[in-house]
């Protein structure tokens, strides 16, 4: 008799994915074929000078900031050389199961019973990887006699290439117990499926930053996208009924899935996006008529479109277009429940793959399923975000930051980020070293711990320097069975 679970050890690896046929996932509930991948974003500075004093903010989803001092007499804006950042997080599966999604590994029963435990009945997970790199002007430090902000034209003042994975998934409890029990552990009983989401993409990006002639105009940011990869699943109302004797199953519900796996070089998906920041300066003078130098820092970052020449769509129950373009169904329709039953088999065709591969036809005859090639454009997983600055002394800050990623499974995220500055105590090759703890809620995760270190020492021929090292998370390295997500991230940062 035939029970739809896996047989076989899942292991998820950085290549391999939730796979490109929805019906074999979800059905079949074979080993899935692409980790949960993704990613976030690590936003860069977009060249500018704004004087002698040079403000060095967070990027756009970080943690932790560089207090606004005067920290260069180099006229030349501070921007990303190097980053690299990575992070996931749930606000249900723990963070040693969301690692081996990430990373690939095996999960056992165990794993899957535990992290069951703490599943909610709506659950949010998401992993973002970023990496970039500025390959252009680094001469441009040797013009130190030249001052930016007297050019009176638009230009280029920074290019760099970046590389993101990133992927966000909303999914119902049920959901969770078929992909990764199978529903061998629930005969004689119905899985509400409900609705659920899954998204994910990769993208290689150049990034061109833009000099204005009016500093009042902010930071802009315009980049040329190639998307490598895109993956979408969104079902509504799926209901499975497995039998006592799991000889019969009973399927309803609307899905549809977009995949661009087979789609050749020439069909790979193209997009424009802008970003852009400015900072508000302001305050007031304290006891001694020194003004405190509060900023508030507001911007967007991969704001725009991507276009998909060919996506494969599989749907159930759902309404398009005649003329194949657009991926948004217009409605879904009302289906009607299907029920398959089972044939004679041996015990080493009981796994569902083998039972469902021997019915396929069949199967997809009577779920009505549509497969068709579309094209379409899809809005980027843009970034918002606000920060405000505060600082309170010398060598002591702090800043309280909001920012919302537009990506399933992400809700809005506000952190309280402190920060204290070390200077050395005798001369030394570093000029200080920098402390930010902070505080965040929301995210994929429910709330995290994390901490960056900051280092400022010169490099020769580049001048001032930094170097970054972002703990996120530290609670789920302390706890990784409890706790939902962390991450890492690390920059350069320098005159360019």
């Amino acid at each position: 008799m035939p029970v739809l679970s896996y047989q076989q050890p899942l292991i998820l690896s950085m290549n391999r994915g939730i796979g490109s046929n929805f019906l074999n996932g979800f059905f079949a509930c074979i080993p899935i074929r692409e980790s949960v991948l993704c990613l976030l974003f690590c936003s860069f500075s977009l060249g500018k000078s704004q004087s002698q004093k040079r403000h060095l903010n967070r990027d756009s989803l970080g943690n932790s900031f560089v207090m606004n001092r005067q920290i260069s007499q180099n006229p030349f804006p501070l921007e990303d050389c190097f980053r690299y950042k990575i992070v996931t997080g749930s606000n249900g599966l723990p963070f040693a199961f969301m690692k081996k999604m990430a990373f690939g590994g095996y999960i056992s029963t165990k794993n899957t019973t535990a992290a069951e435990l703490q599943l909610r009945d709506v659950n949010r997970a998401g992993f973002i990887q970023e990496f970039s790199l500025a390959v252009f002007p680094l001469k441009r430090r040797h013009l130190e006699s030249v001052d930016i902000d007297a050019k009176n034209s638009i230009g280029i003042d920074k290019i760099s290439i970046r590389n993101t994975q990133m992927a966000g998934l909303v999914f119902s409890k049920d959901a969770y117990r078929l992909l990764f029990r199978g529903n061998g552990y629930y005969k004689g009983k119905w899985l509400d499926l409900g609705r659920n989401k899954i998204f994910s993409i990769g993208l290689n990006t150049i990034d061109f930053g833009i000099s204005l002639p009016k500093k009042q105009w902010g930071e802009w940011q315009f980049s040329l996208s190639q998307v490598n990869n895109y993956y979408t699943v969104s079902t509504e109302n799926i209901h499975l009924f497995t039998s006592e004797n799991a000889d019969v199953i009973s399927f309803n519900g609307n899905f549809y899935s977009q995949s661009t796996t087979s789609a050749r070089f020439t069909e790979k998906g193209l997009g424009i996006t802008m970003s852009a920041k400015k900072n508000l300066h302001f305050g007031k003078r304290n006891s001694v008529g020194l003004r405190l130098p509060n900023q508030l820092l507001i911007g967007f970052k991969d704001l725009g479109i991507y276009h998909l020449p060919a996506v494969k769509v599989n749907s159930r129950g759902m309404i398009w277009s005649a003329n194949g373009r657009g991926l948004k169904p217009f409605s879904s329709q009302t289906m009607q429940p299907v029920s398959l039953q089972q044939v004679a088999l041996s015990p080493k065709e009981l796994q569902l793959g083998n039972w469902f591969n021997r019915q396929r036809d069949t199967a997809l005859d009577r779920l009505n399923i549509i497969d068709q090639e579309r094209s379409g454009n899809v809005l980027s997983p843009f970034t918002l975000f606000v920060e405000m600055q505060m600082f309170k002394a010398q060598y002591t800050g702090a800043s309280f930051r909001c920012d919302y990623v537009n990506i399933p499974g992400y809700i809005p995220r506000s952190t309280v980020t402190f920060s204290k500055r070390i200077p050395p105590q005798v001369k030394q090759k570093w000029d200080y070293f920098e402390l930010n703890p902070y505080m965040g809620i929301g995210g994929f995760d429910t709330w995290d711990i994390g901490c960056k270190l900051l280092i400022s020492s010169p490099i020769q021929g580049f001048g001032k320097a930094y170097f970054t090292l972002d703990f996120i998370g530290i609670e789920s390295f302390i706890a990784p069975g409890k706790q939902h997500g962390a991450g890492l991230a690390t920059s350069i940062i320098v005159g360019l």
